[in-house]
Formats: C-alpha cells, sequence, structure tokens
C-alpha cells in the first residue's frame, strides 16, 4: 500500500453503503437476557447507552448495533457463552435468565455499516500469523485461507502506519481478545469504504449505525443447549419463535 493510500485511508472516517449483496442477506442478534429482549420488542435494535457503561477494551463502539450474517455467532450471545452441544443446565446463571433470544433482521434494513472492530482485530492478527510469520499458536485456528489472506496485505500495511508498535504487539501475540477490539476500533476509523467492505466480504460481522427493527424473534431455552449442533443448524428446530 503506498504512502497517498495510507494518507486518503487516514482521513477516510465515513460508514460504507451497503451493496446488494449485503442488502440480500439475512442478520441475526442475539441477547441473552430478558430485559434486553423486552427492550427490543418495544424500541427495535438501538444503539446500547454508554454513559453508564466503564470504559473497558471491549466497550461498544458509540451508536452501533452489531449484527451478523453467521447464525452460530448469534447463539453464542444468545446463550451467553460459546455452549451450543454443551450442557448448560447446572449454571447458577440458567435459574435466573433461563431464555436467550436471537433476533431476525432483513438486510434490506442496512443503511450504513462497517465491521465488527473485533473482526478486523482477529483478521490482522491471522493475516500476521499466517502470511507474516507463517505460524500458528497451537490450538488456534485461522478462520480464512492463505488464498484469502494474502489479499490482504494493505490492512497489515494500515495497522503498522495507525496502531502503536505495542498495540501492533499485543494483536500479534494474542495475549488478550479484547486487543483486538482495540486495534479493530482505531484501524475502522482510518478505512475507506471499499476497505471495510472487503472485511466484512472476508467474515468480520457487522457494526450498523443507528437503530434497526428485527422480523422475528425466537427463544431458545439454554437448558436444552446440549441439543444444540455445534454449528447451531439445529436452532429453529430446538428454538421457539415468540415474535
Amino acid at each position: 500500500m503506498d504512502k497517498n493510500k495510507i494518507i486518503d485511508s487516514v482521513l477516510h472516517t465515513s460508514m460504507a453503503m451497503p451493496r446488494d449483496i449485503d442488502f440480500n442477506k439475512i442478520y441475526y442478534h442475539g441477547t441473552s437476557d430478558k430485559k434486553s429482549a423486552e427492550g427490543i420488542f418495544q424500541n427495535g435494535i438501538q444503539p446500547p447507552d454508554l454513559t453508564t457503561r466503564k470504559k473497558t477494551k471491549g466497550i461498544p463502539v458509540k451508536g452501533k448495533v452489531y449484527l451478523t450474517p453467521d447464525l452460530k455467532y448469534a447463539i453464542i450471545y444468545a446463550l451467553g457463552g460459546d455452549m451450543a452441544s454443551h450442557d448448560m443446565s447446572d449454571w447458577d446463571e440458567i435459574k435466573i435468565e433461563p431464555y436467550g433470544y436471537v433476533f431476525v433482521i432483513d438486510g434490506k434494513q442496512l443503511k450504513d455499516i462497517q465491521p465488527d472492530e473485533d473482526g478486523v482485530g482477529e483478521i490482522l492478527n491471522d493475516y500476521i500469523a499466517v502470511i507474516k510469520d507463517s505460524k500458528r499458536p497451537e490450538g488456534v485456528e485461522s478462520k480464512l485461507s492463505k488464498e484469502k489472506l494474502s489479499k490482504l496485505k494493505w490492512l497489515d500495511d494500515l495497522a503498522m502506519q495507525v496502531l502503536t508498535r505495542l498495540q501492533y504487539e499485543k494483536v500479534r501475540r494474542y495475549d488478550d481478545y479484547m486487543d483486538f477490539a482495540v486495534a479493530g476500533k482505531k484501524l475502522v476509523q482510518t478505512m475507506q469504504d471499499w476497505q471495510k467492505l472487503e472485511l466484512i466480504d472476508a467474515g468480520a460481522h457487522i457494526a450498523h449505525t443507528g437503530k434497526i427493527d428485527f422480523k422475528e424473534c425466537w427463544r431458545i431455552d439454554k437448558r436444552r443447549s446440549q441439543e444444540l449442533k455445534k454449528d447451531g443448524s439445529n436452532f429453529f428446530e430446538i428454538a421457539e419463535k415468540i415474535k
């Protein structure tokens, strides 16, 4: 990536306009508690109020709603953990919140989108590990093929320019997943639209500006989590449609 393109990227902070491929998808939003679900029933999926939240590495971007075309990922949020195919029935939390919720969103509602910051950090980590360092920590799998990652050199170039040396090394080491979010937030602010869309195409989830409505809501009994297939493919057989 040449110097002029890097400068252009740093100056470019607008959201990306969705394309037909984005409009034609179905998206999901998961929540593990009833209070949040009831709020969505009444007001749609709204950006969270961050005024009372402690500022941590993983705090959401202000004004954004998080969606995913990956049902499996939404189920993780509905269950409160990556527990599909595992028994949660003895969890203390289940006694308080026995149900999780997955909301279904029509992609035609999308207006302004950008890649989820966590996903940006994940993809950068994949690029560094597979392409730059040619190694992967034991037990960690890359989500993208080497061929696809090789086309994302621009992301590494941008990271080298925008991130501090420590931020870059934290993504490289994968010590704390939340370091991905820190790096991703900083990088997204400097990206051009085509870069944002390329990362969405590469598998990053979506951060959408402003409220978005849902068309269906499905409730999953967390006490039946062991019945779910790991990939979530039987979710709609186990869950109950409530709206």
